[in-house]
């Protein structure tokens, strides 16, 4: 949001043919999803792993590490490539560091309160 209209990047990843332009929709089409799916992994390691929160950060900061590939396999160069991978690790570490926060900030619920 801030690099292509005030920076003037312009978010095209590789060249000729196979050239992609990654626009604001895709952006947060790709952020809801890894949002939804890290937040599903979370929500299934707090039902079936002990140490959920410590599992989760191993999985979220190894999914970061391997998302990474993505602007250095991509052929995305100078501001770009530093664009892209600043969108990766400020999406990814929010995801990894805020949704367990939330998650302990949440009231514990049981099926004794329901209807009450």
């Amino acid at each position: 949001m801030i690099a292509v209209p005030i920076a003037g990047v312009d978010l095209t990843v590789g060249s000729g043919a196979a050239a992609q332009t990654i626009t604001p929709l895709s952006i947060v089409v790709v952020v809801l999803v890894a949002g939804l799916g890290a937040w599903g992994v979370l929500a299934l390691l707090e039902r079936f792993v002990k140490h959920s929160g410590r599992v989760f950060a191993i999985i979220g900061w190894t999914v970061l590490a391997l998302s990474l590939l993505a602007p250095v396999t991509g052929g995305a160069a100078g501001a770009v490539f530093v664009v892209l991978v600043a969108m990766h690790v400020v999406t990814g570490a929010t995801l990894v560091i805020g949704l367990p926060l939330a998650a302990r900030g949440r009231p514990a619920t049981s099926g004794d309160d329901v209807g009450r």
